[in-house]
């Protein structure tokens, strides 16, 4: 019984990160473009890694448009890792083992690029190619067969911030494209979520989105954004968003949180545990405010 709640809960995790992985990539670009592409983030990311956001977008496009029938093949195997989610547990884990073996066999060798076909084939210099592609790489030399299918299905995907693949003479290949997306942020934020600038920004951004939709809705002349107040017993404080309908205000709370931190492991209870703890915090805010109204 305790091993199949525990095969539950894996089961599930793996699918919550399935669904992050692969939804709404075409919205999570059009974030990542004004996050990362602001430019008080961008030079913190070519001071702090050596390359820019615009330079790593357009290797990952340029990679997902390889269409080589090799490149395909293992591509088929890596997807297999992701899409094996309806077996059960020893299933799965057996698809994944096959399905490795296949991906780390030699003859993909030729279905890889180098360093020079990446920096031809998208103009970016060499030194910021190489840089990217071992910032967002895993070596194949370092990916044990025997561990990674338990990672994977346990909801901890090592591929998730690292979607290229480095063979063992130095090429590369991109091993899913449904990763990149959700690479761009989980590899940054490795470097970014330490400083104070990129906390502010991404907090403006959402701030500013919500706004952006509430206006759409509501109507701008019914949106009020960066409303500060003060309470009776001298707390201060400010809401992000407040509309005002008739004699209705409705209050909104805007918490630009990472949920897990990179390289943290993931649980049902550690994600109950933040969710709940970001919630309560938002909840005050709006308590607060709700009795001064």
């Amino acid at each position: 019984e305790g091993q199949e709640a525990d095969w539950l809960n894996r089961r599930h995790l793996a699918s919550l990160q399935w669904i992050r992985e692969t939804s709404y990539s075409s919205s999570q670009i059009e974030v990542f473009d004004k996050l990362f592409g602001e430019s008080e983030i961008e030079n913190l990311i070519e001071r702090e890694r050596g390359y820019s956001y615009k330079a790593l977008k357009r290797l990952l496009l340029w990679s997902n448009g390889l269409k080589d029938r090799l490149l395909s093949e293992a591509r088929d195997e890596s997807l297999k890792i992701n899409h094996s989610r309806h077996l059960s547990y020893a299933q799965s884990r057996k698809f994944l083992e096959d399905a490795l073996v296949k991906l780390l066999a030699p003859r993909l060798c030729d279905a890889t690029f180098s360093t020079e076909d990446a920096a031809r084939g998208t103009g970016i210099p060499p030194g910021a190619v190489i840089k990217i592609l071992n910032d967002f790489s895993v070596s194949l030399t370092e990916i044990s067969v025997e561990e990674l299918p338990d990672l994977i299905l346990g909801g901890r995907n090592p591929l998730q911030a690292r979607p290229f693949a480095r063979e063992r003479n130095g090429r590369f290949f991109l091993i899913d494209e449904s990763l990149t997306t959700s690479a761009i942020k989980a590899n940054l934020e490795e470097t970014l979520l330490a400083k104070e600038v990129y906390c502010r920004t991404r907090g403006r951004l959402l701030e500013s989105l919500l706004v952006d939709e509430l206006s759409d809705y509501f109507g701008s002349q019914n949106v009020y954004s960066g409303v500060k107040y003060s309470t009776p017993d001298g707390m201060r404080g400010e809401a992000d968003a407040i509309v005002v309908q008739g004699d209705v205000a409705i209050i909104f709370e805007a918490k630009a949180a990472t949920i897990f931190k990179p390289g943290a492991s993931v649980s049902t209870k550690a994600f109950v545990q933040k969710m709940r703890a970001n919630i309560h915090k938002a909840s005050l805010q709006l308590e607060r405010l709700r009795t001064i109204i």
